[in-house]
C-alpha cells in the first residue's frame, strides 16, 4: 500500500496602499490622448471659464466620443482655481464624464449660408475632486469655423455650466473653447 501525505502551508501577505499622487494636468491630457488615438468619430475641446459670482476660474480638456448622430459620451479633466479666496485650495477633477445630446442645425441657410452648421448641445456630467462627487449640467453650442481634408473640423464652442454639490466651486460658469473634431 502506498501512503500519500499532503503538506499545506500558508503565507501572510501584507499589502500597503500608498496614498495616491495628486493628479496633474498633463496626466489628464495623456488619458484623453490615449482615448483619441483609437476612435474614429470624436472631438477634443480645450477651454476655460469663469464663474458668474465670486472669483472662481476653470480650465478644462474634454474628449467627446460620438456614439450616434445625436448622442455622445464625454470624458474630461477640469482644473478649478481662485486667486483671492484665502485658504481655498485649487481642485483637479481628474475624472469627469457623462452623456451629451446634440442636434446639427443650419440657422443661416435662408440667408445664403447653406453650409454654416451650428450644433446646440446639452451635457449631464459627474465629476470627482478632492474626495467628493459633483454634478455638472451644461448647455451651449458649437460652430464649425474651418473644415480640413479627411473630415477634420475646427470649431468654436460656447456654453453655460452649472456645478452642483461641489463645495466652494458650486456656481454657474460662462465657458468657451476651441474644439477639433473628426467624423462628426
Amino acid at each position: 500500500m502506498f501512503a500519500v501525505s499532503l503538506v499545506a502551508s500558508a503565507q501572510t501577505v501584507t499589502v500597503t496602499n500608498p496614498a495616491p499622487a495628486m493628479p496633474s494636468f498633463s496626466s489628464g491630457l495623456q488619458e484623453i490622448y490615449d482615448s483619441v488615438t483609437v476612435s474614429t468619430n470624436y472631438a477634443v475641446a480645450l477651454g476655460g471659464g469663469r464663474a458668474t459670482t465670486g472669483n472662481r476660474n476653470l480650465a478644462f480638456a474634454d474628449y467627446v466620443y460620438n456614439v450616434s448622430e445625436n448622442v455622445g459620451l464625454v470624458l474630461g479633466y477640469d482644473y478649478l482655481w481662485t486667486a483671492k479666496a484665502a485658504g481655498v485650495p485649487s481642485q483637479a477633477n481628474l475624472v469627469k464624464g457623462g452623456i451629451t445630446l446634440s442636434a446639427k442645425i443650419y440657422p443661416l441657410k435662408n440667408f445664403g449660408l447653406t453650409n454654416t452648421a451650428v450644433t446646440p448641445f446639452a451635457n449631464v456630467l459627474l465629476a470627482t475632486g478632492n474626495g467628493s462627487a459633483s454634478e455638472i449640467i451644461t448647455a451651449g453650442g458649437k460652430l464649425n469655423i474651418a473644415t480640413f481634408g479627411g473630415g477634420w473640423n475646427l470649431s468654436a464652442v460656447g456654453f453655460w455650466e452649472t456645478r452642483k454639490d461641489a463645495g466652494y466651486w458650486t456656481a454657474s460658469y460662462v465657458c468657451g473653447a476651441l474644439a477639433v473634431s473628426k467624423g462628426f
